[in-house]
């Protein structure tokens, strides 16, 4: 029922003990079970005891509906209330990540500033709205997270005064007049697109505005070297594993013996022989790498993202890649500051990381691998795609907090990473803020051919994978050390004029949710990615 007007203000007399304390701090039109799960059992890991929460509510309005000084048209009311179907946990959970998101975010007259954005030019405004050139103009509170209940939806406007609008507005408006239809956890309800070559736009996508996204997305690529292509074909070409191991002898007595060579050529070859030595180990190892998750990570995945992470070391910046299940600090961090995690059993355990031990020893690549080699349980690989693509945005925000006097159109060029190893397969992910925003791209691809026999075409594929990381990596690292330097340009003049910046932690808010295996694996395995030749 809906509460007579002269009600709606209503509130218990007597402050008690434990949840019930809530009814008598909320007005009665606040007593739905969204605010109660939010506002109450604070001691707990909520997104664990969604049961144990729902049966306190249920109690709770039982005990409300027996009080004898209690109105009967709140008794009526509360009846009412406890017969109301709940939220669905993902619900729940993506709600309270969103208000969390939203409390955190405060908007002040600052600094506006302008840059060029493939696909047309941004104007970047931190200030209490956004325009974009051709007179589109959006709240900023819209940046992140169109659709929820709040007040303030229903001024979320989206004008386009008879201009055709960029790519990048015509997604939010879709996003907010489809928002209804999406899963709470997908990538569309949480203001990111996903794509990439080989990506369909299935489930939920517009298929001719995502055709016009493909068209203008910027796509990296970083030839393989002369130098090292030419070492490689000459292993590459050899019979068998004994012949193949005198190559790499050959290619470390060339890198000892060799005085013309230049310090950069010797890291060049020095990549290629560590990247040769694992492939070899791979050949020689007897193991059965289908036998569980840590076998094909040892064969197929930890060796060459330690080979990445040992060559991104530009600007002294000491990346590194830890294997076995480091925790994502990031996570935590966000997890902490929104105030929904609540204990260290929350922690986002990963199957590794490439940190940068040299720049506050942030997480710059996240290791998601979906079981064994070959596993083709669908629900788990679409979980852990979700939980990546969560993580890395984790990483992202990170950068934003710790940069946070940098411009946005200097952070619009920073990629994180998420490699996911699912099936036979590598998929390489990253994730950039742009235009209000997140751009989930899928860099790249790449199908393991286990055997020795399939050496010709696979690693010449593979050395190209490995070293195209690397170099995104690296760029990546360039980035953060713009954003770095310009952080500290401003920081001086932020000390003395608060009140002509808002911070980029304030404008980057992506709504962040851990999932779990045990929570939320419900509904994600239709929820993709989906893959489309037609897309490739």
């Amino acid at each position: 029922m809906n509460i007579p007007d002269d009600y709606k203000d209503y509130k218990l007399s007597v402050i008690n003990e434990g949840s019930r304390y809530f009814f008598a701090t909320n007005s009665a039109s606040n007593w739905d079970f969204q605010t109660y799960y939010e506002e109450t059992h604070s001691d707990l890991n909520k997104s664990k005891k969604i049961k144990k929460i729902a049966y306190d509510y249920d109690q709770d309005l039982h005990w409300i509906s027996n009080l004898q000084e209690i109105p009967d048209v709140i008794k009526e009311y509360v009846s009412d209330l406890s017969k109301q179907a709940k939220p669905t946990n993902a619900q729940l959970k993506a709600n309270l990540a969103k208000r969390a998101t939203k409390k955190r975010k405060v908007f002040n007259n600052g600094m506006t500033f302008n840059g060029p954005i493939k696909g047309g030019i941004f104007n970047t405004g931190v200030m209490n709205n956004t325009t974009f050139n051709g007179g589109h103009k959006r709240s900023c509170e819209g940046d992140q997270g169109f659709g929820d209940d709040s007040e303030e939806s229903d001024e979320r406007k989206i004008s386009f005064e008879g201009h055709e609008p960029g790519v990048g507005i015509q997604w939010l408006k879709f996003i907010k007049e489809h928002h209804a239809a999406f899963h709470p956890y997908s990538p569309e309800a949480n203001n990111i697109i996903r794509s990439g070559k080989g990506i369909s736009p299935r489930p939920y996508l517009d298929r001719n505005l995502y055709n016009k996204h493909m068209d203008n997305h910027e796509i990296e690529k970083y030839p393989l070297p002369s130098l090292l292509r030419d070492h490689l074909n000459a292993a590459i070409n050899t019979d068998d594993l004994a012949q193949f191991k005198k190559e790499i002898r050959r290619v470390s007595s060339f890198i000892l013996t060799c005085e013309k060579l230049k310090q950069d050529d010797i890291e060049l070859l020095e990549f290629l022989e560590e990247f040769l030595v694992q492939v070899y180990k791979g050949y020689e190892a007897p193991f059965d790498h289908d036998a569980n998750e840590g076998a094909f990570n040892q064969a197929f995945v930890w060796p060459y993202l330690d080979l990445i992470g040992k060559n991104v070391k530009i600007h002294n910046c000491k990346g590194y890649f830890v294997q076995g299940q480091p925790c994502l600090e990031s996570m935590s961090r966000q997890l902490k500051a929104t105030g929904i995690i609540v204990d260290e059993k929350s922690q986002y355990k990963t199957d590794g990381l490439i940190k940068l031990f040299g720049l506050k020893n942030l997480e710059l690549l996240l290791l998601e691998t979906s079981g064994h080699f070959s596993n083709t349980d669908k629900v788990k690989i679409k979980l852990d795609n979700h939980k990546g693509m969560f993580g890395i945005l984790a990483m992202l925000k990170c950068i934003a907090d710790y940069y946070s006097f940098a411009s946005v159109e200097s952070f619009s060029q920073i990629k994180v990473f998420f490699l996911q190893a699912a099936e036979t397969k590598l998929h390489l992910w990253s994730v950039r803020y742009q235009d209000g925003l997140f751009d989930f791209w899928r860099e790249s691809c790449i199908k393991i051919l286990p055997d020795f026999e399939d050496r010709m075409v696979y690693l010449q594929q593979l050395v190209q994978f490995c070293w195209n990381t690397k170099c995104l990596l690296e760029k990546a690292v360039e980035n953060i050390n713009v954003l770095k330097q310009e952080h500290q340009a401003n920081s001086s003049e932020y000390i003395f004029h608060p009140e002509k910046y808002t911070p980029l932690s304030d404008v980057i808010n992506p709504v962040i949710i851990k999932l779990t295996k045990e929570e939320d694996s419900a509904g994600l395995g239709n929820l993709g990615p989906m893959f489309s030749p037609s897309h490739d």
